[in-house]
């Protein structure tokens, strides 16, 4: 087994089968590159985490926000959608700052949006209560990236949780190629059948340019208002990212006829809005426990 110095939570590289070392090797030695090699960006970051009855699930994350290895000290948002439990509690033990979102308003962007509100930071970075961070230098790797004026965006990719699914396993399996020991790759086509290019459970937004572009377009109620911003910056010239450091530990826990419905809704909105319909979002994410939740 691969015993890296820099990564959070190496055990839940053991779930992928077969590639699950190298990938831990290859993220650990990611952050190894920049914990020798000082950043020296003053850009300033904030996490924007969505929430709704996830106390536990956010305390976990909360520590590893304040496991990060940096010289600054980052903003805490989260977006809560109204919840029942000690979310907001959990929260403000922490430091952060807790945006409310009625759960009757609930779309995806809108929270974006409200969480993007609440930022006084040049840059933030957008996830959920029931992620986990990679490793030690992600904010760090942030704060690297968004060093360049043309820079409209920076995403991670998505690593097991301890929920994961036998069918989430083996599409772990096959994404070693996009954690390579090397520095981020610049998108240099996007490409719009390409899921998970600046999918914010794991993607970094400037704030200057979300005004500019108009903020997350709130007719896309069901997602895919994070590809559909992407789509505008590198329309216009803007770099984006693909920086294996800032990926995140998210896996829903579904069998096969629920993955495939999950992908199948990933690549619908690909194609343009998708009005939020509750009954299909519980149909096709059993791990929720209503029909209000966080992607």
């Amino acid at each position: 087994m691969y015993q890296p110095e820099h990564l959070l939570h190496r055990e839940l590289f053991d779930k992928i089968p077969l590639t699950g070392d190298r990938i831990a090797a290859n993220i650990d030695q990611l952050a190894s590159n920049i914990a020798v090699e000082p950043v020296m960006s003053n850009v300033s970051v904030a996490f924007v985490i969505r929430s709704f009855n996830e106390a536990g699930p956010l305390e976990r994350l909360l520590e590893d926000i304040h496991s990060q290895k940096s010289t600054t000290e980052p903003q805490v948002i989260v977006v809560d959608n109204e919840s029942d439990d000690h979310t907001a509690d959990i929260a403000a033990s922490f430091g952060a700052t807790v945006r409310t979102v009625p759960r009757d308003e609930f779309t995806y962007p809108v929270s974006m949006n409200a969480g993007m509100e609440a930022v006084d930071t040049e840059v933030a970075y957008m996830t959920v209560a029931h992620a986990l961070l990679s490793s030690r230098q992600l904010l760090n790797g942030i704060r690297r990236d968004f060093s360049g004026e043309t820079i409209g965006g920076a995403f991670g990719r998505t690593l097991p949780n301890a929920n994961i699914s036998i069918p989430e396993r083996l599409i772990a399996m096959t994404s070693v190629g996009y954690f390579p020991d090397r520095k981020p790759q610049i998108v240099s086509r996007f490409e719009p059948n390409n899921l998970g290019l600046m999918g914010a459970t794991s993607a970094a937004f400037r704030k200057d340019l979300w005004q500019e572009y108009g903020r997350f377009d709130e007719t896309y109620e069901t997602g895919g208002e994070d590809t559909a911003m992407a789509k505008k910056l590198a329309a216009d010239g803007f770099e984006l990212l693909d920086d294996g450091l800032l990926s995140v530990h998210h896996t829903h826990g579904l069998n096969t006829s629920d993955t495939i419905k999950q992908w199948l809704r990933w690549y619908r909105t690909l194609k343009g809005p998708v009005p939020l319909d509750t009954d299909k979002l519980a149909a096709r994410r059993r791990d929720l426990s209503c029909k209000v939740q966080y992607r």
